[in-house]
């Protein structure tokens, strides 16, 4: 094949490959800008969560395409430079060796903003990519101002050119044909190619020891690099969320427990309740979480969410049963039984997505630290008169009882109304039933619980929740006894807001002290009522 030396057209068009490298790398530039813009956005939103498509908006072609132009034109210009034996060459080959540098880091940058879709970040992360992007910035600003300088011509002396682009008067040999074969001796290489491979062997004898530790220090490299940028099972702990299938996802605590919520077994004693508290939100359209895809895992036994726990797990939360998640936050309680033995050992949570479906090692997971509530932590006496302030699982709620009176029965008073301008005075006795073996009383409080606003899940008043929760203790003779406020009654006509009355053994009018006990989980808290 003919060719002509490319030589002259090189240096009629050394002007415009600088400009057509200057807008490609100032295009490169706005884009570092807008990525750049969004990590010190997210260092000062450090817990906001991405859309699944983030990293295809910010890192798009160009970000590999323009560096390997400009790495394909510099070697380029570098090669004839070298050639024809011009001067100051060697900015080229720092170019080379910057825009390889930015090329492999946009790749790593791309990787690292896909992760922030399943992962938040920690502010110290974000500071040091986002101190990488300034870094790249800045060497693409320096390199369009040289390339900017070389297009206009400032600098064409100081290649020498200046002799060749007077009346562009070219040596003869500039312009003159070549032969270029493309015929291959292959011989020839197989006697280069066995030349290579014994002047190798020599060097690895005379040099074992050195290549073999070069060789297992690059191994070392290679797979902690991969080690380091994969997501590993058990990175993340309570209290971190992250992001799956347009799912973001956090355990914000975890229970190992054997009882219901009014202290009563659930389960036999070679099994636990594993109870977690997930807090989780769609990014994208409102979906259900598939009941496939939770699971527990400890060592090699996988354990799966089950429902049928929603009425004893009633004061922790609202087990999950395929609800739609929505655009906003929502608390929901995953529950598992495990065997009594696991109790000490790791366990991890996940929801296995699309992604790592059939990845054991590698994926989103979360170390989970449950909390035994079966054994009392601490018990709390509130003095008479004073309000019951409630720990976790329903911290912040508060009951606080204003009277309470123990009869045979009330007689409440009402205006009974026949027409719109005819009422008259009546009474409305309320007394206990008589479906029992002993004789019954009418106990009546007035007071009120309040739920804090975070406890959701919890729709109680004063009276369900004494019903679920709570029971009345009385001492006769310096010994004490226990009843359930479990029976109420309500009046039919008589309505008073926050006005309770409850059946109790008619012995408790001869009681000399009385106390109302509430155990929610593993705490329990006493309230005098005399």
């Amino acid at each position: 094949m003919i060719l002509r030396k490319p030589y002259a057209l090189f240096i009629k068009s050394f002007k415009v490959i600088h400009l057509l490298l200057t807008i490609a790398v100032v295009y490169l530039m706005q884009r570092t800008i807008l990525v750049l813009s969004f990590l010190n956005e997210s260092i000062q939103q450090p817990n906001f969560n991405l859309s699944s498509n983030v990293s295809i908006d910010l890192i798009n072609y160009s970000f590999y395409l323009i560096p390997f132009f400009v790495i394909s034109c510099t070697v380029t210009i570098l090669v004839v430079l070298i050639y024809k034996k011009k001067p100051n060459y060697k900015i080229y080959i720092v170019s080379v060796v910057a825009f390889l540098a930015i090329l492999f880091f946009n790749f790593y940058l791309n990787d690292y903003i896909k992760d922030m879709e399943i992962h938040i970040k920690t502010v110290q992360s974000l500071s040091l990519i986002r101190d990488f992007v300034l870094i790249s910035l800045i060497l693409e600003g320096l390199f369009v101002i040289k390339f900017f300088i070389s297009g206009i011509g400032f600098d064409v002396t100081s290649f020498d050119f200046l002799v060749d682009l007077e009346e562009m008067e070219i040596e003869e040999a500039d312009r003159e044909e070549v032969e270029v074969s493309f015929d291959v001796d292959l011989q020839k290489r197989k006697r280069e190619t066995l030349g290579i491979y014994r002047t190798f062997k020599y060097y690895y004898v005379e040099n074992s020891f050195k290549v073999q530790a070069l060789g297992v220090i690059l191994i070392l490299i290679v797979s902690f690099t991969i080690y380091s940028v994969l997501p590993k099972k058990g990175e993340l702990e309570e209290g971190d969320f992250f992001t799956i299938d347009n799912f973001l996802i956090g355990v914000e605590n975890s229970y190992l427990t054997t009882l219901d919520y009014k202290g009563e077994p659930i389960i036999d004693g070679e099994r636990y309740v594993l109870v977690l508290d997930v807090k989780v939100k769609s990014q994208a359209h409102t979906a259900s979480l598939e009941r496939a895809r939770i699971r527990v895992e400890i060592g090699n036994f996988t354990f799966y969410h089950r429902t049928r726990y929603r009425e004893a797990m009633r004061d922790l939360g609202v087990v999950y049963d395929g609800h739609r998640i929505g655009n906003e936050f929502q608390n929901y309680l995953l529950i598992f039984e495990i065997p009594s033995a696991f109790a000490n050992r790791a366990m991890y949570f996940r929801y296995v997505g699309h992604r790592f479906a059939n990845n054991p090692l590698f994926g989103e997971s979360v170390t989970i630290k449950p909390q035994i509530t079966d054994n009392i932590l601490e018990e709390y006496l509130t003095p008479t008169d004073e309000i019951i302030y409630f720990r976790e699982p329903i911290i912040y709620s508060y009951i606080e009882i204003d009277e309470y009176a123990v009869q045979d029965e009330f007689r409440l008073i009402y205006n009974n109304c026949v027409a719109d301008n005819s009422c008259y005075r009546s009474l409305e006795y309320l007394r206990p039933g008589y479906n029992s073996n002993y004789e019954k009383v009418l106990m009546w409080l007035k007071g009120e619980f309040v739920v804090d606003e975070d406890v959701k899940h919890l729709n109680e008043n004063l009276e369900s929740f004494i019903n679920k929760y709570g029971l009345l203790r009385y001492w006769i003779d310096d010994q004490f006894y226990t009843v359930r406020l479990n029976n109420s009654v309500r009046p039919v006509r008589v309505k008073r807001e926050n006005e309770y009355y409850f059946e109790v053994p008619a012995r408790i009018k001869d009681a000399e002290k009385l106390e109302l006990v509430f155990r929610v989980r593993n705490y329990v808290y006493k309230y005098p009522l005399n």
